[in-house]
């Protein structure tokens, strides 16, 4: 209904909420990964640029 399949939506889900987590500054890097799902802090890294077109080291700024 919205051009994603669930997996897409799901991806995007997971790296809003950890990017909101991120904005607060109480999670590593490393930390974000693996609460978003990820093994590899790089391939978490990789798919939150894809994302929100900054690494997660920038903490962008998510709208709720």
């Amino acid at each position: 209904a919205y051009g994603q399949t669930l997996a897409q939506d799901l991806r995007r889900r997971q790296l809003t909420r950890v990017a909101h987590l991120l904005q607060d500054r109480k999670l590593t890097i490393e930390a974000a990964a693996e609460l978003a799902g990820y093994r590899s802090a790089a391939n978490f890294a990789t798919a939150f640029r894809r994302q929100f077109g900054v690494p997660p080291s920038q903490r962008p700024v998510v709208p709720a």
